[in-house]
C-alpha cells in the first residue's frame, strides 16, 4: 500500500488505519472525528488508542507487559460477533 494524496498528521493516521484495518477512510472523516461531528468506529477508536498509548507509555519507560495491561484495560468493548 502506497501513501498518496494526503498531507500532514491526519494523512499518517489515515494511511495507518486503512493499512492496518483494511478500511478506506479519507481525510474528511478524521476531520469529522476531530470536530465531534462523527465518532470513529469502536475498531478504529481502539486501534488509535492502542497505538498512541503504546508510543507515549514507552517514552515514559513502562515495560511492554505494563503497556499491554493498560491497553487491555482501556479498550472499548467490541460489538457482539466482532471479537
Amino acid at each position: 500500500m502506497k501513501q498518496e494524496g494526503y498531507t500532514g498528521l491526519n494523512s499518517d493516521v489515515i494511511f495507518i488505519l486503512n493499512k492496518d484495518l483494511g478500511t478506506r477512510y479519507q481525510q474528511g472523516r478524521v476531520k469529522e472525528w476531530e470536530r465531534g461531528e462523527r465518532r470513529p468506529s469502536v475498531e478504529a477508536h481502539n486501534h488509535i488508542l492502542k497505538r498512541v498509548l503504546a508510543h507515549e507509555l514507552k517514552k515514559l519507560g513502562l515495560s511492554d507487559d505494563d503497556i499491554n495491561d493498560i491497553i487491555i484495560k482501556t479498550q472499548l468493548p467490541e460489538a457482539e460477533g466482532k471479537q
